[in-house]
């Protein structure tokens, strides 16, 4: 399969269009589903073509989750957000509007330049538990420490939440957003199984991941 959202311009670029292996599946052992073919997050990533502001549902979905989030941990002015994969910032803008400090974490390029003159501040890397280090010796750590639909991108969850856990303070919290399995099976989403998308989630698969980076689950 050719890679999403990689759109050509032209009938001329039929011929030079490159194609990946897209194969599903399930771990036996941590009950998993999940690629097995890794495309190179630079490939996918670094210049991203995909805006979170466009969406007049998701920045109504925005709004209620930092209104949640903020209520549900008593934020206040001297507490921070980290948001990794925070894209342009529509959702840190929300919390930003209730007084809470903001941090973004961005790896395109691109939108993390819209996202800095969008007035929310943002770390132009990809994230781990490496980058992590950098990012809290800098900002220090936060109240809440959030990923919505990014953990199924990343090659290696387990690190990946490590380096969130490492970010949040002893009275914060992890908070991420992952599509769910038995939906997708349920409603037949298999257009939402390609390449960006490495891995499927269950809540058992979520529970031992989780338990893996010393993490405990409070709510689903």
């Amino acid at each position: 399969m050719p890679l999403a959202n990689s759109f050509l311009t032209s009938e001329t670029e039929f011929s030079s269009e490159s194609f990946y292996p897209l194969g599903l599946y399930f771990c036996k052992t941590c009950g998993l589903v999940q690629l097995l073919d890794v495309i190179s997050p630079t490939v996918l990533f670094q210049d991203y073509i995909y805006v979170t502001g466009t969406s007049d549902t998701i920045a109504q979905h925005n709004n209620e989750y930092a209104r949640t989030v903020v209520e549900q941990l008593q934020l206040g002015k001297e507490d921070m957000v980290i948001e990794v994969a925070s894209n342009d910032g529509s959702l840190l803008k929300c919390f930003q509007s209730h007084g809470v400090k903001v941090l973004g974490i961005e790896p395109a390029g691109n939108i993390a330049i819209i996202a800095n003159q969008n007035g929310i501040r943002t770390e132009n890397t990809f994230f781990n538990l490496n980058s992590a280090g950098a990012i809290l010796k800098k900002y220090g750590s936060a109240r809440a420490v959030i990923g919505n639909n990014v953990l199924a991108h990343v090659d290696d969850p387990r690190d990946f939440l490590l380096g969130m856990a490492l970010l949040v303070g002893h009275d914060g919290k992890v908070i991420i957003e992952v599509p769910y399995l038995k939906e997708l099976i349920d409603r037949l989403e298999y257009d939402t199984i390609y390449h960006e998308h490495l891995s499927y989630f269950s809540v058992s698969a979520i529970y031992k991941l989780f338990e893996k980076a010393g993490l405990s689950i409070l709510k689903i």
